[in-house]
């Protein structure tokens, strides 16, 4: 029995933002060496979890607003 839903009509998904392959390629490069990155939507790109620590260091100094809006879980710097 063939399932109505599998026809030709099929409404497209939503497509997320895409990635250019080389952002593709970086963030595999990343996550295979173990290091986890986040996407920063202030500086729109991938940012290291390492370097996330000290981005939002940064942003406290200089007064950002949107300093601790993050999910990321980044361990603070030692």
């Amino acid at each position: 029995m063939a399932d109505k839903n599998m026809g030709d009509n099929q409404k497209p998904k939503k497509q997320p933002r895409q990635q250019t392959p080389e952002e593709r390629a970086k963030r595999f490069a990343m996550q295979s060496a173990g290091e986890m990155s986040v996407w920063d939507e202030q500086e729109k790109r991938w940012v290291k979890l390492s370097e996330m620590a000290k981005l939002k260091e940064d942003r406290k100094a200089n007064g950002d607003k949107q300093a601790g809006q993050d999910q990321a879980q980044a361990p603070p710097p030692s």
